[in-house]
């Protein structure tokens, strides 16, 4: 009995807590783990006074949701994606969207995703305002970077991983912008001109997966209009399409300073004005409800789909910086190397001039105004400032120890001035073993196209034509001194390696056909260098592949003939519209409407559709190895479901991994369809002579399209083809399958 009342003794203050911890409990329920979050949510918001209800639906403090400590309601915090956690202070830069796009690999995404979620926690982010899925519509689009190409499965997929990644590591994503934000130019105010069914199969579907299958929290609204009325007042989006019929239950935000109505936005759906409560303040939205022209109970949603959000996601109970992640992570680093080696598209080797063997050269010339300093992301919100940064030269030194490893910043051009470094770039690539010609946007160091010694604002540096990222459109071409470059080295060795950064397709005329080696490495994050290197040695075998098309010539684009935007360039190479060539800096003239003419016409499905040949079609990609595709077998499954099966061999000497995709011809219907569509893919990794048998799974609504006249998703009755291929335009088996329609 004594040894029973010394333990009675021992666990009472424990006891004690337990029990006051369920009276509180008992008292607020909101506090009650063990209760759903719409309950406690719908508490809490009983016990929120209305001054603090209209408080809380305006951001604070430019990247927070605000605390109310009264109600142990802790902060919100948030901060700019996808490249990285980049708003407080230095970080792991990963690639951008469309680098990860090109890996085609949804695991890589879950991986990266998960990464950036250990960066978040590190320093206490609750909200990573990634991915972005906006379409490349045009190739002069400042922020194709962000976004995971031109096709809207292939994005969804993307995003669907690297959301998990997020959310494995207790950290919410935010889908942007919704919806069709396919250009910069005047995007505060923009009205993007497109039909329902444009939106319905290009435009909506990657946030559609994000929302159902990515389970994504937050959503944001783009800057600009969808057929006159502005995302963040739009009703029909944010009610009518993403809670009604998509069902989603979280938070509804919009861009930094995207809102312009306090009535439009608070009855137009939107749950969070960010940066600030600006319209949607207690001084602004009080009127209104006194008025009856703003429902208390619309106020009361809002804050109630803030409320559950949070709840769901544990944020009243979680301390969320985790203090055992450095800030500075090995592990980071790590992922973000593989990314970017993953991102690497191998576009021409010609002569087999790649791999290089480190061995057999005495001198390598590394040349280009994005070889040093590194090139690492695109402009605006992607911008994450790195511990590391591994230029191109810096990669290059390290795996060629042995070798004589020299630096030209290549011809440059200075406004108002004749061109500069010529004759010794003519020094220096004359004897150079092997050139490594490092092209592209977003250099600002004095190694920069203009021989600058820096940009002192983006104005500047927009001015010369060298910017490709948020709030502007870039030019088609290079900047002339780039060009000038090529042909300059390519008349005196063949021995030549071009390294491109771009978000998307760039005017190949002029330099393209004159090098027998390109990579394209988008915008790949700190470790560009490296991973440059390694493919260039072989280290890593390169199988990226390509997420949008790259057109020989602007009007080639569909969108060519409806894109207005503006832009500045410094190249008279540069193709702006149909047959004009535009010098420098001229402004295109631009008009508060974009409409979407071409309809279904983007990227891959227009360039079909329409019979042109792209210089680099869409999914295409060179390997080291080769890859041979036998044995397709189809079915339809009782739901409906077909699963697309067949073989593929690694016919060559080295390990690799082909990606291989698989597209739908239509049946015929009332409305025009796409030649194909991309409906499936999958990366498959094979040693030297090994065969993998592949199934694929397509979806029973890989079939359907959008009808307009019955406002809803139809399967035409007929034979669908499948086609299997290494590009859409490499097609390596064909045969079809029957649907009776619905």
């Amino acid at each position: 009995m004594e040894g029973r009342r010394v333990i009675v003794e021992m666990i009472k203050p424990f006891m004690m807590a337990v029990l006051m911890v369920g009276s509180a409990m008992a008292a607020e329920p909101y506090r009650d783990v063990t209760l759903p979050a719409g309950q406690r949510a719908a508490d809490l918001l009983g016990r929120m006074t209305v001054e603090e209800k209209l408080a809380y639906i305006g951001g604070d403090r430019k990247m927070y949701i605000r605390p109310i400590e009264r109600l142990h309601l802790p902060e919100i915090r948030m901060s700019d994606g996808p490249n990285g956690v980049r708003c407080w202070g230095n970080s792991t830069a990963y690639g951008g969207g469309m680098a990860l796009a090109a890996s085609w690999d949804p695991v890589l995404a879950e991986k990266v995703g998960a990464s950036i979620g250990n960066d978040a926690r590190a320093r206490g982010v609750h909200i990573v305002l990634a991915p972005g899925v906006n379409l490349s519509r045009t190739p002069l689009c400042g922020r194709n970077a962000e976004y995971f190409g031109e096709d809207p499965l292939l994005a969804g997929t993307m995003a669907c991983g690297f959301i998990r990644g997020l959310k494995s590591r207790e950290v919410m994503g935010c889908i942007k912008h919704f919806a069709a934000n396919n250009q910069e130019t005047a995007r505060m105010v923009l009205s993007s001109e497109v039909d329902e069914r444009a939106l319905r199969e290009l435009y909506f579907p990657a946030f559609l997966m994000a929302i159902r299958e990515g389970q994504v929290d937050t959503v944001m609204n783009a800057y600009s209009k969808v057929n006159g009325t502005y995302c963040s007042h739009h009703a029909w989006l944010n009610e009518q399409v993403l809670r009604k019929e998509w069902g989603f239950t979280g938070i509804v935000m919009s861009d930094w300073g995207g809102i312009h109505d306090t009535q439009g936005a608070a009855l137009g759906g939107t749950d969070l004005e960010m940066p600030a409560g600006t319209h949607m303040s207690p001084d602004k939205l009080a009127p209104l409800i006194a008025n009856g022209s703003v429902p208390m109970a619309v106020i009361d949603t809002k804050v109630r789909h803030i409320l559950t959000t949070l709840i769901a996601n544990g944020c009243l109970e979680r301390v969320q910086k985790d203090a055992t992640i450095p800030e500075r992570n090995p592990a980071s680093d790590a992922v973000a190397l593989e990314g970017a080696r993953a991102a690497i598209v191998l576009a021409r080797n010609e002569g087999g001039l790649l791999p290089v063997n480190p061995a057999t050269v005495r001198s390598v010339l590394v040349v280009g105004p994005n070889a040093h300093p590194a090139v690492i992301t695109s402009g605006g919100s992607t911008a994450t400032p790195p511990f590391l940064r591994i230029s191109i030269l810096d990669g290059i030194k390290a795996a060629f120890p042995k070798v004589i490893v020299t630096h030209h910043p290549g011809i440059q051009r200075p406004e108002g001035k004749e061109p500069i470094g010529r004759d010794t770039l003519t020094a220096a690539a004359t004897t150079a073993d092997l050139v490594v010609l490092a092209l592209g946007f977003n250099q600002r160091d004095g190694n920069n196209s203009v021989a600058s010694a820096g940009f002192k604002d983006e104005k500047t540096y927009v001015a010369f034509g060298l910017y490709e990222g948020e709030a502007h459109d870039r030019s088609f071409g290079l900047h002339r001194s780039q060009v000038d470059t090529v042909q300059a080295v390519a008349a005196v060795n063949r021995r030549t390696v071009v390294v491109l950064n771009s978000g998307a397709g760039v005017d190949p005329a002029g330099w393209a056909d004159l090098v027998p080696a390109l990579l394209l490495a988008w915008y790949p994050g700190q470790a560009v260098g490296t991973a440059v290197a390694d493919v260039i040695t072989g280290t890593v075998n390169p199988s990226a592949k390509l997420p949008v098309t790259f057109g020989r010539r602007l009007k080639d684009y569909p969108s060519s003939a409806h894109v207005d935007v503006r832009v500045h360039d410094g190249s008279t190479y540069a193709e702006q519209l149909g047959a004009d060539y535009r010098e420098a800096k001229v402004e295109l003239t631009r008009t508060d409407r974009s409409v979407y003419g071409e309809g279904l016409n983007v990227g891959y499905r227009g360039f079909d559709a329409l019979g042109i040949e792209p210089w680099l079609p869409f999914g295409f990609g060179l390997s080291y190895t080769t890859y041979a595709y036998d044995g397709l077998r189809t079915e339809v499954s009782a739901d409906g479901r077909v699963p697309v099966r067949f073989t593929v061999r690694n016919t060559g000497s080295r390990a690799g991994a082909e990606i291989v995709q698989v597209y739908v011809t239509p049946a015929p219907a009332p409305v025009p369809r796409p030649p194909k569509e991309l409906k499936g893919f999958a990366k498959v990794t094979l040693a030297p002579g090994e065969a993998k048998d592949v199934v694929v799974t397509l979806p029973a609504d890989a079939f359907a399209y959008w009808s307009p006249t019955v406002k809803d998703w139809v399967v035409e009755k007929g034979t669908y083809g499948i086609q299997v291929g290494a590009s859409s335009r490499d097609i390596r088996l064909t045969g079809s399958i029957a649907r009776t329609g619905k």
